[in-house]
């Protein structure tokens, strides 16, 4: 009687284990994209937020800004090799996102601001 007890738990022991593998790895690669998926939404809504500050401002400054949690926002005019350097006063803003473990995400945006003419 117990080596028949001994056996079934050996079988469903064998039978169960790839199936707990396979739960730790599923739970694995559904906390990595979770984490980048936040990092995306997080620098979503940082830049968001940042290019309609900069809309409101008078000028466009260009240059780097970090901020905490290991965000930076940088600001630039379109290269002179970009397809839209035709369309005057159109910048260009990027979010770079790296969180604890490594990960990095970078979102970018155009955004048209036309400067300002001071009247005579």
């Amino acid at each position: 009687m117990l080596m028949e007890v001994l056996f079934t738990i050996a079988i469903v022991g064998i039978a169960l284990a790839p199936i707990f593998v396979w739960q730790i790895n599923s739970l694995r690669s559904l906390k990595r994209f979770s984490t980048q998926l936040q990092l995306m939404f997080r620098g979503s809504i940082f830049l968001k937020d940042k290019v309609d500050t900069l809309k409101e401002k008078n000028s466009v400054s260009e240059g780097e800004k970090k901020a905490p949690s290991g965000i930076t926002f940088e600001t630039k005019k379109v290269g002179k090799v970009s397809a839209l350097k035709q369309i005057k006063d159109i910048n260009v803003a990027q979010v770079n996102i790296r969180s604890t473990r490594g990960y990095r995400e970078s979102i970018v945006s155009f955004f048209y601001k036309p400067e300002k003419q001071e009247k005579p």
